[in-house]
């Protein structure tokens, strides 16, 4: 340990640079597991109101604002140790499976609050310590972002906070031990001539996390975008993220025409790159994706090294303020960017991640009129690029141990058949839990799956792609249909081949969650299998939607044979929308099991999850599979061969 200590204090700019990165390693993944923790355990499970979950985010998030107390009552080196120290602490014990989510919960919104005072007060301090601090911190910052992709990429995109066993709790003990190393020694001192700069360009740390989070950073969506296999995705992303690394660092040493040239650059491709983030052909947005993100870190680079050093080199309230504000900035923008799918809003996601480019590139932009270039800065800033190639190590690790499934040939006469609403991959706790998911298909030997409320990037739902990951855990090729939007929406996983499939749009359009449904023809050997899954509008009240929306499925269906239709329907037997398939002469499997409730699984009280069968199939046998590792129940149908 000393010859580490050493080797640190003879590289100081390895621990200027890894401190705020750990910290902001430590903070991406609190703030994923609080806001997933905000919508399932205390929204979905104890149906908290959105404006009380709004209140609870900004009080959390706008605890940043106490970063002046804790100034004053420790000073502002130890204020800096204090608060990485308590966020690191709160990192570790949230990685420990309590089996309450709302123990974890509090733990890492413990945790957001010190990540935003650390901010704070890590800024006031580097502002004293001149150009050369504050481009420490700018690259830590960026350095941070770049460890927490390789680690989501190295994990499938499960990020390890969620995931119990031996393997992440080492990850999250070697990372707390790692800073515990790094803050003994953390000082910056005052070396540099104060500036009068303004510190409100620091509000576009807000826009700058929420477009890494919610869109260039985010490895599972940039995989559901494109269609490749997620090892592929997760090297395109961290390729795009290093290689930003290595050119805001650049941008550090170019003199004052040469960089406020490359901030104006950076600022029209990253509006460009935003606009058409998930349009056009898989290789545009694949550009799209590396041009963004290599823009996204110039540019918050280039805001943080032109933000100079305190009027009087000492802290000021006003960074506390101008961070306060950016810290409920971003929680207000995500609240806002989901927000769209709860209540009719006049405005799309899209809307909101153009927004945040735009506020970004003002903050970037309109400081240059004042900028002065500083020359002379060390080349020690390059120790993150380098150190960060390290991180290649963990795709090249994804891909070894990824493989592509493949459909088998059917191996008996009769098949299984099974419909199941994940949602979203929590269970009635609120705990995101894929592998109790993946269990409960596996123990039932399911040849073929139909899913429901598949979240493939949503930072609401842990940013994770359940798709590829349930693919890759019970070794089954997929198809995907989704339906509000590119990242939520049905799935049909199947162990026999898929000859080929169709996505359709179900009316009305303009609901808050899009519905739509799956047409897949799959081979089983004997026959060729049309499956129809799909997952209807889910407000109980809202018959007359459902009505217009199961008329255009039995149209496309038009009584072709061997059709199973089956999904989350959100409507009992006796209502009108079900009489209808009924009236088209559908099989309903569970017609001869009137008790066999599908939801709430924590305390069944109705029966929406349907597997339909077209006359001409044979039922052999049918049930539901009791489990809490979803708020639905499996439905499950054995049917014959020919």
């Amino acid at each position: 340990m000393s010859i580490l200590t050493k080797m640190l204090d003879e590289r100081p700019a390895i621990r200027a640079i890894l401190l705020p990165a750990l910290v902001v390693l430590f903070g991406a993944e609190s703030v994923r597991y609080f806001v997933s923790g905000m919508t399932w355990a205390l929204g979905d499970r104890f149906s908290v109101g959105a404006f009380q979950l709004g209140g609870i985010a900004i009080v959390v998030f706008g605890m940043a604002f106490m970063a002046v107390l804790l100034r004053h009552a420790f000073g502002t080196r130890i204020s800096v140790v204090f608060a990485a120290l308590v966020l690191g602490m709160m990192r570790l014990l949230a990685q420990i499976q309590y089996g309450e989510p709302i123990v974890n919960m509090v733990m890492v919104a413990f945790g957001i609050a010190f990540f935003g005072m650390f901010l704070a007060v890590y800024l006031d301090n580097a502002r004293s310590g001149g150009r050369q601090a504050l481009s420490y911190l700018a690259i830590g910052l960026l350095t941070g972002f770049i460890m927490d992709t390789a680690l989501n990429g190295l994990f499938g995109s499960y990020d390890h906070i969620y995931q119990g066993g031996i393997v992440p709790l080492i990850v999250a003990i070697v990372l707390f031990l790692i800073e515990l190393l790094l803050l003994p020694g953390y000082n910056i001192s005052m070396n540099e001539k104060p500036s009068n700069n303004s510190i409100l360009p620091w509000l576009a740390i807000a826009p700058f996390f929420f477009l890494e989070m919610e869109v260039f950073g985010n490895i599972a969506r940039f995989t559901a975008l494109t269609g490749w296999m997620l090892p592929l995705a997760f090297t395109i992303v961290l390729c795009g993220q290093l290689l930003g690394l290595l050119l805001a660092t650049k941008l550090l040493s170019l003199g004052e025409g040469l960089f406020k040239t490359t901030i104006l650059i950076s600022s029209m491709i990253l509006l460009i790159a935003t606009l058409f983030a998930d349009s056009g052909s898989v290789y545009l947005i694949a550009i799209m994706t590396i041009l963004g993100q290599v823009s996204l870190m110039v540019l918050i680079v280039g805001v943080i090294n032109n933000i100079g050093g305190n009027i009087n080199g000492k802290a000021s309230r006003t960074s506390t303020v101008v961070n306060g504000f950016a810290m409920i900035l971003f929680a207000v923008m995500v609240l806002a960017y989901y927000a769209v799918y709860q209540i009719s809003l006049p405005y799309s996601g899209d809307v909101l991640e153009i927004m945040a480019a735009v506020l970004l590139i003002l903050c970037a932009v309109i400081p240059l009129r004042s900028y002065v270039s500083a020359p002379g800065l060390k080349t020690s800033l390059y120790v993150a690029p380098v150190i960060s190639l390290v991180l290649l190590v963990a795709p090249a690790v994804s891909f070894i141990s990824w493989h592509e499934p493949e459909a088998i040939n059917a191996g008996s006469d009769n098949i299984k058949v099974m419909s199941y609403n994940l949602h979203n991959g929590f269970d009635t706790r609120g705990e995101l839990g894929l592998e109790a998911l993946a269990a409960v298909i596996e123990e039932n030997g399911a040849d073929i799956v139909a899913l429901q409320e598949i979240s493939r990037g949503w930072l609401v739902s842990g940013s994770v792609d359940m798709l590829s990951w349930l693919s890759q855990r019970l070794d089954m090729p997929y198809v995907s249909g989704s339906t509000a939007g590119p990242l939520w929406g049905n799935a049909i996983l199947s162990k026999y081949p898929i000859k080929g499939y169709e996505t359709f749009d179900l009316p009305p359009d303009d609901l808050c969650i899009q519905r739509g449904f799956i047409a897949v023809k799959i081979d089983t050997g004997d026959m060729d299998l049309q499956i129809i899954a799909t997952h209807l509008h889910h407000v109980e009240e809202d018959s007359d939607i459902r009505q217009v929306q199961v008329p255009v499925i039995l149209e496309y269906w038009d009584n072709t044979p061997n059709t199973i239709i089956l999904g989350d329907l959100n409507a009992q037997p006796d209502a009108p929308e079900i009489m209808m398939l009924y009236q088209a002469g559908l099989v309903d499997t569970m017609a001869e099991h009137p008790e066999a409730l599908t939801y709430h699984s924590a305390d069944l009280y109705q029966r929406i999850d349907y597997i339909w069968l077209s006359p001409d199939i044979q039922l052999v046998e049918s049930h539901v599979v009791f489990s809490q590792a979803s708020d639905h129940l499996a439905v499950i149908a054995v049917i014959g061969g020919k």
